[in-house]
């Protein structure tokens, strides 16, 4: 990755500097590290409903829309990609950001969104990274007038509920990525290889995405690409 990394926590505003200090690298590992500690035993339990959910995606037989066109629409003028957490630090967070920077994209999973609207901020894209139907659930309470306007990242083993024909979401606010894992010891590669071939039109993994933090430091990392000038901004607690 090219992009220089800033973390913020509880009372805490942006990092200014242009390099990364000995506190953030470890504040990132750490969560790194956290983010991957995930059994075979643990996993295995999910992956009949993820297929079960893929196979409905399937059946719904409209066109997907890939992580990619998602990319390009924030790739050219991106200059700042925040990731939103819901946790502790999440209202102090979401008061500290601008209101109006086109420069500025801001990630959140459904349960940062109330942080976000609340200090009159909008998520440009809401990342989903589990199959639960509650996540779906998460986004119905909210008003159809804001949801129109935002932007959805789900895994192609995501619950029908999103693209249902009864969803307050639009299938056209919807982009799709392969959620790639690596922790699943000796089924992974038929896990991840049979995804591939399920959903063709879905070009990019994103690995390690069982959590919305993992997953939207994935997508930050492809927005930013090349550029040196953006910044990636971690707003995760629990």
């Amino acid at each position: 990755m090219q992009a220089s990394w800033g973390v913020f926590f509880h009372k805490e505003t942006f990092v200014q500097n242009g390099q990364t200090t000995p506190e953030e690298k470890a504040i990132v590992a750490k969560f790194n590290e956290h983010g991957s500690e995930v059994t075979e035993n643990a996993m295995a339990r999910y992956v009949p409903t993820w297929f079960a959910n893929a196979r409905e995606l399937i059946r719904a037989n409209f066109k997907l829309q890939s992580i990619e066109a998602l990319v390009v629409q924030f790739s050219p003028f991106a200059r700042s990609i925040v990731i939103m957490g819901s946790g502790p630090s999440a209202m102090q967070i979401a008061s500290d950001l601008p209101r109006d920077d086109p420069s500025m994209i801001v990630l959140c999973g459904p349960t940062g969104i109330g942080a976000l609207l609340i200090h009159g901020r909008s998520p440009d894209v809401v990342v989903v990274a589990d199959s639960a139907p509650e996540q779906y659930s998460v986004i119905a309470e909210h008003d159809p007038d804001d949801i129109e306007n935002w932007k959805f990242l789900l895994p192609v083993t995501a619950n029908p509920l999103w693209y249902s024909e009864s969803s307050i979401i639009k299938r056209e606010q919807l982009y799709f990525y392969l959620p790639y894992l690596d922790t699943l010891g000796t089924v992974k590669n038929a896990y991840n290889d049979i995804l591939k071939a399920l959903f063709p039109d879905v070009h990019n993994y994103i690995s390690q995405a069982g959590s919305v933090g993992n997953t939207s430091i994935g997508f930050a990392d492809m927005i930013a690409g090349e550029n040196r000038d953006a910044r990636i901004y971690l707003g995760l607690d629990c």
